[in-house]
């Protein structure tokens, strides 16, 4: 029983009026009307109650009346019953049960008469739910009061809504099921967990799909070493309830440059007096990604002893949009940015007067070993070359599965010996130099089309081939197999007659 303090003269107004009700030979007794609820005395005559319905109305209407009332609960949500328009000549105090009868909350009675009483409850398993409401205190006429309750459905939510990583590292992502209301977490809870990749491309996996919520309402996965730049996208879902969500962001960034090398132009053939295709570089990390804002080193050098007539021989830069954007040094030095493929291009400028191989090398600024070189070869005019395959110009095309497919592509190609006319095939002498150069005339459909060029050499004494690099530094041994070829060019646009200059120099005699 409490009342306030200053309540005390109410209290002595009630006593003396006792007294004299007493001495006059009379007793009034208070009694309130019994609401329409009645008999709701008991456990089993429990009065149900909607959640989130509309207040009930119930008066406390003798000293000893209780009211019992009665809610379906779900396991993990939240429940927060409340009594309002308390009436003055009563203090409440309310008690939660579950089906069995065993009490949850004990007597709740904080307040004073005509004040309101609260429970806050996270059900503990799925059923039935009894509230009792009963009265502590002095006993008047104004004894009405309304009860209502309301559930409150668990949030979902990330410990860390985003966070950035470079590639190739793993990232932990922690979701955390709570009743917020209440700052209570939730216990036991299967939470599913999905991954969205920034292209289905993408083999990013999570390391765990599906798990219940520890004692901390806490459940985690782990995106593991994602490669692919871009944002990655992880979504919690309750199962039990899909419109119970969550989402975090992971940002994979590029990781340190490892790699710079041809992407576009490389190992071109071209006559004097004109200008290369574009030739591009690409700055990469471990696992290809673009890395962007690196500068980049070019450089120019010609394999010739003429050398005082190179003044005329200029690298220019170009943007992604094709505007040049810078010329080489006196000595064929110029830097650049690479862009946000990665990239920094170049143009071999005005190869007027000077034939022979050019080499233009790519290095890292901030890692001089990172790097890549290309041959531009530069002749008088372009040769005629013979047919292939004993007269026959036919090409040969297999698909990727190594399926014969019809093609109108033809080849043509030869060796010169000494600065002599082309013929296939030739006969070599030690410490004789050779050019080998080739053509095709590409298939009408595979006109303009980005490809790589291949080319495969075969020794009829040792009965192996071998395959030319891009580097023209070493000739790795082909086992057949088309995944086993390595690109001589990368990134060629075809034009309707591809020319090929192949090699130029002494042929090593010894093959690596």
């Amino acid at each position: 029983m409490k009342r306030r303090q200053n309540n005390r003269f109410l209290w002595l107004g009630n006593l003396l009026c006792c007294v004299l009700l007493l001495i006059s030979g009379s007793l009034s007794v208070f009694a309130a009307s019994a609401d329409q609820y009645e008999d709701d005395n008991s456990f089993n005559n429990a009065t149900p109650i909607e959640i989130k319905g509309t207040p009930q109305e119930h008066t406390i209407h003798t000293r000893s009346d209780e009211d019992w009332l009665k809610f379906e609960a779900q396991r993990g949500y939240g429940y927060q019953i409340t009594t309002d328009n308390v009436g003055f000549d009563i203090d409440i105090a309310l008690e939660l049960y579950e089906i069995g009868g065993n009490i949850q909350i004990e007597a709740k009675n904080r307040g004073f008469e005509g004040e309101g009483e609260q429970i806050d409850y996270v059900a503990q398993s799925e059923g039935i739910y009894y509230i009792k409401v009963r009265h502590t205190g002095f006993f008047g006429d104004s004894t009405g009061y309304s009860i209502r309750v309301n559930e409150i459905s668990p949030t979902l939510k990330p410990i860390e809504p985003s966070n950035s990583l470079t590639a190739g590292e793993s990232s932990e992502i922690i979701f955390e099921l709570v009743i917020e209301a209440f700052n209570k977490p939730i216990e036991g809870k299967k939470i599913l967990l999905n991954l969205t990749p920034p292209t289905a491309e993408n083999n990013a996996r999570l390391s765990v799909n599906e798990n219940n919520t520890d004692n901390k309402g806490q459940v985690s996965t782990v995106l593991t070493a994602p490669s692919q730049v871009g944002t990655y996208t992880i979504t919690a879902t309750l199962e039990e309830d899909s419109t119970i969500t969550a989402q975090a962001t992971v940002k994979i960034v590029a990781g340190p440059p490892t790699d710079l090398q041809v992407t576009q132009g490389g190992n071109q053939s071209l006559s004097i007096g004109n200008n290369s295709e574009l030739i591009a570089f690409k700055l990469a990390d471990a696992f290809d990604n673009a890395i962007s804002g690196e500068q980049i080193n070019l450089s120019l050098t010609i394999s010739t002893d003429d050398i005082n007539n190179i003044t005329e021989e200029k690298l220019a830069l170009f943007d992604i949009n094709g505007n040049t954007i810078a010329t080489s040094d006196i000595n064929g030095n110029v830097s650049g940015l690479s862009n946000e493929n990665g990239q920094i291009s170049a143009r071999l400028k005005a190869a007027a007067n000077i034939q022979g191989s050019y080499i233009i090398t790519a290095r890292a600024e901030n890692n001089n070993a990172i790097g890549d070189r290309t041959n531009l070869f530069v002749t008088e005019s372009q040769p005629y070359l013979p047919p292939l395959e004993l007269g026959e110009k036919s090409g040969v095309a297999v698909d990727a599965n190594g399926n014969a497919v019809n093609t109108t592509a033809a080849f043509s190609g030869g060796i010169s010996v000494n600065g002599d006319s082309f013929e296939q095939p030739a006969t070599l002498t030690r410490n004789e130099s050779v050019i080998i150069q080739g053509d095709i005339e590409v298939d009408n459909t595979h006109v303009g089309k980005m490809a790589e060029i291949l080319v495969v050499a075969y020794h009829e004494s040792l009965n192996t081939y071998y395959m030319l690099d891009s580097l023209l530094e070493k000739f790795p041994i082909w086992d057949g197999k088309l995944a086993s070829l390595v690109p001589f060019r990368r990134g060629v646009r075809l034009e309707q007659t591809q020319f090929v200059d192949i090699y130029q120099g002494n042929i090593p005699l010894i093959v690596y």
